[in-house]
């Protein structure tokens, strides 16, 4: 997933409409050619189709839905960032670890002998779960490097050497090991064995995780252990909505654009229609005194008839007049 700046800068109902449109617009162009083809193939085909792209939708749906999730959370994660302040020294990952790390659902360790780090879930979804996990993650470093790059945030490295673990309920863990275990905050009991880390409460089995990996340890490392502050200018990037003064000012421009040319676009349909309407509604033609003596001779000396249609005076010529006709008869 790469991260996007002009998505995270739209309001959350937009953007689940915008992926989802985006993401099955193909499969309902394959739909709607479908219903042509069953008609030569019959209805089997056409249920078979209208289920394949009723679950479709659903995949792409719950995909959206997860694309979204990450982005809020992100985004909660830059207005903490946004709130930290030196006087308290806390690391990303402490600060941010209710929303990356929530209650239940989901933790990290990290071996530093082994520079691996171990994600821990339910056992009911582990490949799920670690997925997901995965690409906020992956996600959160990339707007990490993105706001250290636009010098909107600044950091400060943890050189120490404590055992690291980031959970909800997990504010300090003691880092003296009693039989592989850690004892940690509010009855929690992080318990590793052959390479199985076991987080427990009260003896009940909460989250577990037997896979150490390293694909993202240096940066997932240094980033959710240092000290993340902002800039002034990381204030000024949230209330614009998560987007730089460059990239603002761009929109800024395109919606002008976009605006002046339907503008245009519409003066150019509308203006020749309000010019119809209001020639047949108004469009009166008057004539005065002297142009009116001047059609009355000319209807006196010409062989014509003449109508009032709507106080206008038409001329007609006749063929014949009346006089002829009669000395016809």
């Amino acid at each position: 997933m790469v991260y996007d700046e002009n998505l995270m800068s739209k309001p959350w109902s937009y953007r689940i409409f915008i992926t989802i449109f985006v993401i099955s617009a193909k499969d309902l162009f394959v739909f709607i050619c479908s219903i042509k083809i069953s008609e030569s193939f019959g209805m089997i085909k056409l249920g078979v189709t209208i289920s394949y792209v009723a679950i479709k939708c659903f995949i792409d749906w719950s995909a959206a839905k997860i694309e979204v999730i990450m982005n809020l959370i992100i985004q909660e994660c830059i207005k903490r960032i946004n709130t930290n302040s030196a006087l308290q020294g806390k690391s990303l990952g402490f600060i941010c670890r209710d929303l990356l790390f929530p209650y239940n659902k989901r933790a990290l360790v990290f071996d530093t002998e082994q520079q691996l780090y171990y994600i821990l879930t339910n056992e009911e979804n582990v490949e799920n779960d670690r997925r997901i996990i995965t690409e906020l993650l992956s996600e959160l470093l990339n707007v990490l490097d993105f706001l250290l790059k636009e010098h909107l945030i600044y950091f400060i490295k943890d050189s120490s050497e404590d055992f690291k673990l980031y959970y909800q309920l997990v504010e300090r863990v003691n880092n003296t090991q009693f039989e592989h275990k850690y004892d940690c905050d509010n009855g929690i009991m992080l318990s590793v064995e052959d390479s199985i880390y076991t987080l427990s409460s009260n003896g009940n089995k909460l989250l577990v995780s037997s896979i150490g990996e390293n694909m993202l340890y240096e940066k997932l490392y240094f980033w959710l252990t240092s000290s993340v502050f902002p800039t002034l200018s990381l204030n000024d990037y949230i209330k614009r909505g998560f987007v730089t003064e460059e990239k603002f000012i761009a929109n800024q421009s395109l919606k002008i654009s976009e605006k002046s040319l339907f503008l245009a676009f519409a003066v150019a349909v509308l203006t020749p229609i309000a010019t119809l309407v209001i020639s047949n509604l108004w469009g009166v033609t008057k004539v005065d005194s002297e142009q009116f003596d001047i059609l009355k001779e000319i209807v006196t000396k010409h062989d014509t008839t003449t109508i009032i249609i709507r106080d206008s005076i038409c001329l007609i010529p006749l063929k014949e007049s009346l006089e002829q006709r009669n000395q016809k008869k």
